[in-house]
């Protein structure tokens, strides 16, 4: 994230995803070939490598950079706290429908 910079990884995180939920919609849509399976999986599998790599670390390192020396680890603290509520609760609401 260093060297290529923020936004550019996140553009082609964006980009990759993009890609991936292409290919997984294209391959639940099209169920009754058999192809349409190994297409659904690339495109999930795809799809969780681009965000792993790319937007999830993403909060991590910017909840550190733009926070002063004094109060840096508290705010990465709560910075990976939220991301952790927010995935929680996201997940059980997905849960109980």
């Amino acid at each position: 994230m260093e060297h290529a910079g923020r936004v550019r990884t996140m553009l082609i995180g964006a980009f990759g995803c993009m890609v991936g939920q292409i290919l997984l919609a294209a391959g639940v849509a099209n169920q009754s070939v058999k192809a349409g399976g190994y297409v659904a999986a690339t495109g999930l599998y795809l799809f969780l490598c681009m965000f792993s790599a790319t937007h999830l670390p993403t909060a991590f390192v910017y909840s550190a950079e733009v926070t002063p020396l004094a109060i840096r680890t508290r705010a990465a603290t709560l910075g990976v706290a939220v991301q952790y509520l927010v995935k929680c609760v996201s997940l059980s609401s997905d849960a109980c429908l």
